[in-house]
């Protein structure tokens, strides 16, 4: 058996798949791990395989202002990275959510009234990075007000 670790939340199913069927895993048991841990957050059995690398992230700090979540992942190179999660209300009383998710640590537009522009531009996340985030809101920081345990998101914004 080879090494290799893989990034579940950095890669396609397609690519999953033929990394699985090299450790010994059947097609079918390989989309259902995939699978379950993108819709549900978890894994049967509650661990990885070993060859598979857990990509969520640590959350740091989480503020809510009204419905409005904010919370900060630390990242492996101990830089972090934020994502918002806004309630949108619609006339019907219906209400979705929007997530807004980091694509890079800090940014190089210079904008003198953006902290994070002060930063400068200091490297762009990885796509397991990106998808941390949509995960971490949808099943890790909680919904105080539903008592569920993440956010059901309809849209997703990119901030950097």
């Amino acid at each position: 058996m080879t090494t290799e670790q893989v990034p579940i939340l950095g890669v396609t199913l397609a690519e999953f798949i033929p990394v699985a069927k090299r450790h010994g895993m059947s097609l079918f048991d390989a989309q259902t791990l995939y699978r379950g841990f993108h819709r549900r957050g978890e894994v049967q059995g509650g661990t990885f395989p070993e060859w598979i690398s857990d990509a969520r992230r640590p959350i740091k700090d989480r503020h809510v202002d009204g419905e409005t979540v904010k919370f900060t992942m630390a990242l492996d190179d101990g830089l972090e990275t934020e994502t918002v999660v806004i309630p949108m209300c619609h006339p019907d009383g219906t209400t979705t959510r929007t997530l807004c998710v980091s694509s890079q640590v800090g940014c190089a537009m210079g904008c003198r009234f953006c902290e994070t522009a002060q930063m400068g531009l200091m490297r762009s996340l990885s796509a397991a990075e990106i998808v941390a985030q949509l995960h971490a809101a949808r099943f890790m920081i909680g919904d105080a007000a539903t008592g569920s345990p993440g956010y059901p998101i309809k849209n997703v914004v990119f901030m950097g």
